[in-house]
């Protein structure tokens, strides 16, 4: 059998069964031609165990819903809290334990 012509064969069997939908028939020829693709593999986040406290950006909802609960708490509505107070960034707390209590309730 001609070397040639066995090789131009199996490619063109090779690319009737991919096209076909069969994906999962590669032979051992056919993966050593291919280069190997780099991947990445991502890092499991795991909740830390002891509080921390996050910067809270301005366009996420737990900002505003922070924003919203200090303007509702202020004792005389009138009275315009930004322009008698300053506030500095908005930080989540984050509790490890808080949470697994809240969520055992849940």
């Amino acid at each position: 059998v001609d070397n040639k012509n066995f090789k131009s064969n199996t490619w063109k069997i090779l690319e009737r069964l991919t096209s076909a939908g069969n994906m999962n028939i590669l032979p051992a020829a056919m993966l050593e031609n291919q280069p190997l693709k780099r991947i990445t593999i991502p890092k499991i986040r795991r909740p830390a165990k002891e509080a921390h406290m996050e910067l809270c950006l301005t366009d996420r909802r737990e900002y505003s819903d922070i924003n919203s609960a200090i303007n509702k708490s202020r004792l005389d509505l009138n009275c315009d809290l930004q322009s008698s107070w300053q506030f500095g960034d908005i930080k989540l707390v984050y509790n490890y334990e808080l949470e697994q209590k809240f969520s055992t309730k849940r």
